[in-house]
């Protein structure tokens, strides 16, 4: 990590999945008599992403979630998107301070849960995704030398057809 990146937590949401209700109660205990605005600020966000794990918890066998659920949880994503963006436009001045970067998951989190009633976030946005996207990418970066982009993807659907009917292949062997 170069030093004008973002720190990343590293390591598989699987692994990590305990660490919001972790990180909100030592950040309660480290800023409790803190009267900045900014710091309340983050209590909050903390707080409704905490709140929307326990949701998705609750309901992770559930196609969609009931409807006053999807409410809180769309409440939730709306607040937590909103306090991330304001977090971020606050410290984003000073460069030595490396805090709060919007990603495009964030945007995602918006979508999943304003589908929420529809079609639980846990059915479609799964921990085993994240091995499934760096293979994909290591397809990828190999299709691209030497190809234009449209080659390229024809070449990465085609490598990963052969892939796919490898496994597949071994899966019928069983």
């Amino acid at each position: 990590m170069s030093e004008k990146d973002f720190p990343k937590l590293r390591g598989k949401a699987a692994q990590i999945k305990a660490f919001g209700p972790a990180l909100l109660n030592l950040w309660q205990k480290k800023i409790a008599s803190s009267t900045d605005p900014m710091h309340k600020d983050i209590t909050v966000l903390l707080q409704a992403n905490v709140q929307m794990e326990k949701i998705l918890d609750k309901f992770a066998d559930s196609v969609a979630l009931p409807a006053n659920v999807a409410k809180q949880f769309i409440k939730c994503s709306r607040l937590m998107a909103q306090l991330l963006c304001k977090c971020s436009e606050h410290y984003l001045p000073n460069p030595n301070l490396k805090v709060f970067n919007i990603t495009s998951k964030t945007h995602m989190v918006i979508h999943c849960a304003l589908l929420s009633k529809y079609l639980n976030p846990r059915k479609v946005w799964c921990f085993s995704g994240e091995d499934f996207m760096r293979k994909v990418q290591r397809i990828g970066e190999s299709c691209v030398s030497g190809t234009s982009p449209a080659q390229a993807i024809m070449k990465m659907v085609s490598h990963y057809r052969v892939g796919l009917d490898m496994e597949l292949k071994k899966i019928m062997a069983m």
